[in-house]
């Protein structure tokens, strides 16, 4: 978020952005929305299978993201993929998560 000069290609798997009161994500929303960000990606892996005593990877944090945060990077030039994966937990969708993240981010 705060160097993106260091590289082109950015994965996150299952980020915890709502940790240290959604610190990350607020972070994100305002320096996405005044950077450009050509030539850069970023993909992005959700584990979405429910987990009991657990918080729902598509938290209000998420959902933000998602929905607004990552759109305007986009509008400022940021290629941004995601996915969500319903059968697995944050524990599981390394290994998967960054396979699928390798195909998609370097086509």
């Amino acid at each position: 978020t705060h160097h993106t000069g260091s590289f082109d290609r950015y994965i996150a798997i299952d980020p915890s952005l709502w940790w240290d009161n959604s610190r990350l994500a607020g972070e994100a929303k305002e320096l996405y929305g005044a950077g450009r960000f050509d030539g850069k990606r970023l993909y992005i892996g959700v584990a979405t299978k429910p987990r009991s005593g657990r918080q729902s990877a598509f938290s209000g944090t998420m959902r933000e993201f998602l929905g607004t945060t990552a759109v305007k990077a986009q509008n400022n030039g940021l290629v941004f993929h995601w996915k969500e994966f319903p059968e697995e937990t944050h524990g599981t969708l390394p290994i998967p998560g960054m396979l699928e993240a390798f195909k998609v981010i370097f086509e």
